[in-house]
Formats: C-alpha cells, sequence, structure tokens
C-alpha cells in the first residue's frame, strides 16, 4: 500500500482500489471528479502498446506491448486519466473522504 497524503485523519477517509481492462483500442477516460486522492497507478500492457495520460496531455506516457509502469503521486493527484490499448489492465489505488454512501466509483467514458 503506498503511503497517505500528508496531513490527512485517516479516521475520516477510506482507502481502495479501481480495477480496469480496456476493452477495445479506443481511448477510455476515468474520473472520480476529483473525489479521490489517487497514490499508485499501475499500468499493464497486453499485446498491444499502451498511451497513458495522466491529467493532461502534457503528462503521457507509453508503455510497450507486454511491460508495465507504475505511478506513485501519493495522494497528490485528484483528477482524471486516460487509457488507450486494447487488452491493457489499469489498477489505481486512491484514498477518499469517508461518506455514509462508501467509496466514489470512478466513471469510464470511452
Amino acid at each position: 500500500m503506498s503511503s497517505g497524503p500528508v496531513g490527512l485523519d485517516v479516521r475520516e477517509y477510506g482507502y481502495t482500489f479501481f480495477y480496469y481492462e480496456v476493452p477495445d483500442g479506443n481511448s477510455h477516460f476515468i474520473t472520480t471528479h476529483n473525489q479521490w486522492l489517487v497514490t499508485k497507478v499501475q499500468i499493464f500492457a497486453a499485446a498491444a502498446p499502451v498511451s497513458f495520460v495522466f491529467g493532461s496531455i502534457s503528462n503521457e506516457a507509453f508503455v510497450d506491448a507486454g511491460g508495465c509502469l507504475t505511478l506513485e503521486p501519493n495522494g497528490a493527484f485528484r483528477g482524471g486519466m486516460s487509457i488507450t490499448g486494447e487488452g491493457a489492465r489499469l489498477v489505481v489505488e486512491y484514498w477518499y473522504q469517508a461518506a455514509p454512501d462508501g467509496s466514489p466509483r470512478p466513471d469510464v467514458t470511452p
């Protein structure tokens, strides 16, 4: 588990993960509308290369077929991300502010 953002009162926050497998070659945008504090992102490429954008296009990363990439913003990132590459797997670990209805569910827009 990655470290949490400095100054968080962990009694008021939960920690979970989101897993997504890209079903096609299109770009898929993932967001919780700024309700997550991303601590760790893992990208696993399948037979196709992967393009991953963390926030804005200036933060684009590429992963060769069969490769992987780990990013650890340690709670400093709240925005959305997009991933392109059929069969790619994305695992996002994040903190979220505790709420009676549970953790925020990420929205995926193909």
